[in-house]
């Protein structure tokens, strides 16, 4: 969840009768151009202390001291050197729909032509969720088809080098991308599993 410098919840309290967060941490991201002279006189002045930094997108969190979370965002939301700030949010994803403040805005993801648009023009995403959620090992839950993998390699192999790989591994190409050099490749000799274990 990102609360906008122009959109922020009117009421702070909203945050811990409809969001769990971490107490004393913000999430957020500075205006670009800042430098870093700048940025550290910036947090000596709020009494804050990095966390954790992303290594491309300049997004912090941050540990605060003297105030409350719902204070700092009150505080900062109206500063011009702050994109955004937020809560670091403790989401949900037991439930068809997650406990964001601002799940309604996704119309992609459920369109209630909440904008004006057409309703359920959107991926279902609240319909997959309550069929799958994920998971991150391949079971006998999960339908494929046998003998068959979906892969992309790497974009600095050579078509030669593909080949080879393809006749070391007795693979042949049924399909390819026009654009996305994503292939789907007919697998012999092992299973799908064997095969995503040997080339992951």
């Amino acid at each position: 969840m990102v609360i906008q410098n122009n959109d922020l919840l009117t009421n702070p309290s909203e945050l811990t009768e409809e969001m769990d967060f971490l107490p004393g941490e913000l999430i957020v991201k500075l205006k670009n151009g800042m430098t870093a002279a700048e940025i550290n006189a910036l947090q000596e002045e709020l009494d804050v202390s990095v966390i954790a930094t992303t290594q491309t997108l300049g997004i912090q969190l941050w540990e605060i001291n003297g105030m409350s979370v719902e204070e700092a965002i009150e505080i900062l939301s109206d500063d011009p050197r702050f994109e955004y700030v937020e809560p670091n949010s403790i989401g949900s994803y037991t439930e068809t729909f997650p406990n964001d403040l601002r799940f309604n805005e996704l119309w992609g993801l459920n369109n209630t032509g909440q904008t004006g648009g057409t309703s359920d023009a959107d991926i279902d995403a609240p319909e997959a969720r309550e069929l799958q959620t994920g998971n991150s090992e391949l079971t006998e839950e999960m339908d494929f088809v046998p003998g068959e993998l979906i892969v992309k390699p790497k974009t600095e192999m050579t078509a030669a080098e593909i080949n080879a790989l393809q006749e070391e591994m007795d693979f042949s190409v049924i399909a390819t991308t026009q654009t996305l050099g994503i292939q789907l490749w007919e697998i012999n000799g092992m299973s799908v599993e064997e095969a995503i274990e040997i080339l992951s």
